[in-house]
């Protein structure tokens, strides 16, 4: 009975998934979601999904030096097994939000993170992004939001796609 409740779930937020177009859409997207990579410190984890940003041309070639860099200087890991590292506008060609989920914790700065959320801004997005970072800020307090997270790829998509609903 709870599999077919679990399916149901699932189904309705893969459905929903489907439906959300235009704006709403627009910076959440499936294509560079993750779970369950394995790395050994922060530098593989940046490197790994500024990759795949890249090949996706989301970013340019000089947006994971600005990322590192700014690990360097400042460590972005927020507490609740979160890290959010971002680099320069001018080196995003198209916003997004990319989140890997890692399979174990992995040592940050001083903390162990599990949810990676890159954040790729330009600089025409920085207003609207403000406001979905700040939905999210808002979720950390919530335990079941990060079970959520963990367990299930169709439900992050969904959570992430909610907060970012909200802020538009």
């Amino acid at each position: 009975m709870l599999k077919q409740k679990i399916k149901k779930i699932e189904q309705y937020i893969e459905h929903n998934f489907n439906e959300i177009e235009g704006e709403k859409r627009r910076y959440i997207k499936k294509e560079i979601f993750y779970r369950s990579k394995r790395f050994n410190n922060r530098e593989e984890i940046i490197y790994d999904m500024c990759r795949v940003l890249l090949e996706k041309q989301y970013i340019n070639e000089d947006f994971v030096n600005d990322v590192i860099s700014r690990e360097n200087l400042m460590a972005t890991e927020v507490g609740m097994e979160i890290a959010i590292p971002h680099g320069e506008a001018e080196n995003v060609k198209e916003s997004c939000i990319a989140l890997t989920v890692l399979e174990h914790p992995t040592k940050w700065h001083k903390e162990y993170v599990k949810f990676v959320f890159m954040l790729c801004i330009s600089e025409c997005d920085k207003v609207k992004m403000k406001n979905i970072i700040k939905n999210l800020y808002k979720q950390m307090n919530d335990s079941e939001f990060f079970e959520k997270l963990k367990n299930d790829k169709s439900a992050s998509i969904n959570i992430l796609n909610e907060l970012e609903e909200k802020a538009l």
